[in-house]
């Protein structure tokens, strides 16, 4: 099984995902490092298929990650500007 993604993308050890997780996001790293990349939405955003630990998954729904967020989440707003 893959590592998780956004353990290597906030430079976490990585922690074994727990499965492919759908997401809305705008940040490159996250795009790069997905499954698989739908075509893009407004905004810039990209629904992608990533591989997330049971950590992450969690933190993503709580809206706690910046720049991510559940791709079944209807919004109108895009997701949050990356940490910098």
């Amino acid at each position: 099984m893959r590592s998780c993604a956004v353990c290597a993308y906030l430079g976490l050890d990585p922690s074994p995902s727990s499965g492919e997780v759908g997401l809305w996001t705008s940040l490159p790293a996250i795009v790069a490092a997905a499954n698989q990349v739908f075509p893009s939405a407004p905004a810039g955003e990209h629904h992608v298929m990533l591989a997330v630990c049971n950590e992450h998954v969690v933190e993503i729904y709580r809206d706690r990650i910046p720049g991510l967020r559940m791709a079944w989440r209807l919004r109108v707003e895009p997701a949050a500007p990356a940490l910098t």
